[in-house]
């Protein structure tokens, strides 16, 4: 019975882990978004040249997107007919973020003509950072680039 008890705490306890990480996550990139827009403002209001501010922003997310990059391989499937030729040639891209999410895509080939659609690797790469601060940057990039081009 004290086995079990403890068992539930800890599956509470590790719940509970996870959700304040999750949460402290979304609080951390709502504040960086925040201070961006404060700091564009406050340039702006004063006359100080906004094209600096941005061109720092640009660069401080490609380099996030860079070093949080996922970790990606391809494995493939080859099924060769009696004669030792190949008819089926299956490959799978996957590729797995820093905090451990994966995504993956696979294209088909038969008799050595896609079947579907390809595997569309940038799609699969951003796919598995979804849930960390790369995908936000990722997704904050064009924006801060249309403004940056638009000065």
């Amino acid at each position: 019975m004290e086995s079990s008890k403890q068992e539930i705490l800890n599956h509470i306890d590790t719940i509970a882990t996870a959700d304040v990480e999750a949460c402290t996550e979304a609080a951390v990139t709502k504040i960086a978004q925040i201070d961006s827009s404060i700091a564009m403002v406050g340039f702006a209001k004063y006359g100080l040249s906004t094209a600096a501010l941005l061109d720092g922003l640009i660069a401080g997310y490609q380099s996030v997107v860079t070093k949080l990059a996922p970790t990606c391989g391809d494995s493939t499937i080859r099924e060769y007919d009696s004669m030792g030729r190949p008819v089926t040639v299956e490959i799978t891209n996957t590729c797995v973020a820093y905090n451990g999410d994966r995504a993956s895509q696979t294209e088909l080939y038969c008799l050595g003509r896609l079947r579907g659609p390809a595997i569309d690797r940038a799609q699969v790469s951003k796919e598995a950072t979804r849930d960390t601060s790369r995908w936000v940057a990722q997704n904050a990039l064009p924006g801060l680039q249309s403004a940056r081009a638009g000065r």
